[in-house]
């Protein structure tokens, strides 16, 4: 017993009160009072042991490491401390980690807002809306602040859908739409989303769809100058023209695809076309531009 007390107050005397393993004053003067609990010197040292543990408890709120100070507390306790100051410092180490949850909230709140006003709602990966949003999540999923956050996100992400679709970025509006989705957006907002995505998509198709100039209605016609040099030495030839029929029939964006032989006919075909006028195409109640495409052949005649 006597031995097991030097070990135990040479333990305190360096600190060693729970740690490490089998050679700390826990451990020692535990081993004490299993032989002698009635002795007067070894119930100084529990005692002793049980005010060091308790002003640990205490320095470890003092620096706000309330999960050390309930490490500390629950050492008192198995030493015999009194029980309503146990619990006393488990309360205010639940207040700590209370109140620095709340501030964490807070702080997490503050910049996910700050990043969504400011437009950066999933980059840079690190400091976005969606960065400090899964913060919020991981810190307390069920609170109030995590369940708002969650609904601006949702509805923002739905915001910059739609205003990517208006603007005809529809790869951007996919990544929205899956963004949405991921983040459990209204299916019925989604789902309204994602149809009229698709009709823009056909829509796009049919848009970028070369069509062959003989299938829309021509209302002037310029025929093209046949080349003097290329005349006089009898060669014949062609050009591949495709160009956009604007929604007032004009053409524009004409350019050379395919030319036999090259570099002879290509200016007279470009001229002759850049001339030519059309009927607007109508598609579901309204005028449209549309693609074409064009051989213009050249042939010398006796």
């Amino acid at each position: 017993m006597a031995d097991y007390l030097s070990r135990g107050r040479d333990a305190l005397s360096r600190g060693q009160l729970i740690a490490p393993g089998q050679d700390n004053a826990r451990f020692y003067i535990g081993s004490a009072r299993a032989l002698a609990p009635d002795d007067p010197q070894v119930r100084q040292a529990v005692q002793d042991l049980i005010t060091r543990l308790v002003s640990s408890a205490q320095q470890a709120l003092l620096a706000k490491d309330s999960e050390q100070a309930d490490i500390w507390a629950s050492a008192a306790a198995d030493a015999g401390a009194d029980a309503a100051q146990v619990a006393s410092l488990h309360d205010e180490a639940k207040q700590q980690r209370s109140a620095a949850r709340a501030d964490a909230l807070a702080r997490l709140t503050a910049s996910f807002n700050e990043r969504l006003e400011q437009g950066h709602v999933v980059d840079p990966a690190t400091d976005s809306a969606r960065f400090y949003l899964a913060q919020l999540v991981r810190e307390d999923a069920a609170s109030t602040a995590t369940q708002l956050a969650r609904g601006a996100y949702r509805a923002r992400v739905l915001d910059e859908a739609r205003s990517a679709l208006h603007a005809q970025d529809l790869a951007g509006t996919r990544r929205w739409l899956v963004e949405a989705r991921a983040v459990g957006a209204d299916p019925t907002e989604t789902g309204t989303l994602d149809a009229a995505l698709t009709a823009a998509q056909e829509q796009a198709q049919q848009d970028n769809a070369y069509v062959n100039e003989s299938t829309l209605t021509r209302t002037h016609y310029v025929p093209p100058q046949y080349p003097g040099g290329a005349r006089e030495r009898g060669i014949d030839g062609w050009v591949d023209l495709q160009f956009l029929v604007g929604t007032d029939g004009t053409v524009d964006e004409i350019r050379v695809v395919g030319a036999e032989p090259a570099g002879v006919f290509e200016q007279s075909a470009l001229d002759a076309v850049r001339r030519w006028r059309y009927q607007p195409v109508m598609r579901g109640g309204h005028t449209v531009s549309q693609r074409a495409r064009v051989r213009l052949r050249f042939a010398v005649r006796d």
